[in-house]
């Protein structure tokens, strides 16, 4: 969605991108994921589309604060260096793609499940 959008900062232009993007992707998912369409495939397909326009709207409310910086970003993927976690003399390294990075004033934004965006 934030690809296909001619504004992926307005919440307007997600959502028409959304409707451009939302009827071909589900169609495929069947096959390109492996699993069997039920006859509860409509309905849950139709469930998905709504989550991912309630999240654009929830993630819009958030950019007073929080500010998109960048989206579909890989690391440890082809010539992208790992992200490299360390906490307290531990660590591990990752490699994936996430969805959509934001900066807030005080800089990188973080997730706590306890506590939310920080």
């Amino acid at each position: 969605t934030y690809r296909a959008a001619d504004d992926p900062t307005d919440l307007e232009s997600l959502l028409a991108a959304l409707d451009e993007v939302a009827d071909p992707l589900p169609d495929e998912a069947p096959e390109r994921e492996g699993f069997r369409e039920t006859g509860w495939w409509p309905q849950t397909r139709e469930e998905i589309v709504q989550d991912v326009r309630r999240s654009l709207g929830a993630l819009a409310e958030l950019e007073g604060e929080f500010v998109p910086h960048a989206y579909e970003l890989s690391f440890g993927l082809g010539d992208r260096p790992p992200l490299v976690v360390e906490i307290e003399g531990d660590g591990f390294r990752l490699q994936g793609v996430i969805d959509r990075v934001d900066r807030s004033p005080g800089g990188w934004v973080t997730f706590d499940r306890t506590k939310g965006f920080r």
